[in-house]
């Protein structure tokens, strides 16, 4: 399947400018998040914040996409999920990203205490991996699609 080019997050906000005239015209009044939603959906996205994800996504270059299945280590720990969120930020090249891990993960490192999360929120670099390093040196989290992790194997 060839990978289909998004509009600029600009370029769909004047879409939905003009579509907004245009039905006005008719005697249609839309606000402009009506009109986004509905330019959203035409592209073939479930709403307008499903699309903005993807278009923010493509336009950083960041390679994981929103409902996508990863696997990776986070705090070391190898891990199996599905990326529930993924959000460009404005300020560098680092996307932000939530995944919902299949299985809970420890992350305390002591025998007699345990803290589990089902899910983590952090920033990664297009690479799929943080800035941020552990005591050890080595990245909180490291990001590798399903495919990736078959082929490394």
């Amino acid at each position: 399947m060839s990978k289909v080019s998004l509009p600029s997050i600009e370029q769909i906000k004047d879409q939905a400018k003009t579509f907004r005239a245009a039905q006005s015209d008719k005697g249609v009044n839309l606000s402009h998040s009506q009109a986004l939603e509905m330019i959203s959906q035409s592209i073939g996205f479930k709403d307008w914040n499903t699309l903005r994800a993807a278009a923010d996504s493509q336009q950083s270059g960041f390679r994981y996409k929103l409902g996508q299945r990863v696997e990776g280590r986070y705090l070391s720990t190898p891990f199996a999920g599905e990326l529930v969120s993924v959000n460009a930020m404005d300020d560098s090249q680092l996307t932000r990203v939530r995944i919902k891990f299949d299985q809970p993960i420890d992350v305390v490192k002591f025998d007699s205490f345990s803290n589990f999360r089902r899910q983590v929120s952090c920033s990664l670099t297009k690479e799929g991996v943080t800035k941020e390093k552990t005591s050890n040196g080595l990245p909180q989290m490291v990001l590798l699609t399903m495919d990736e992790s078959v082929r490394s194997s």
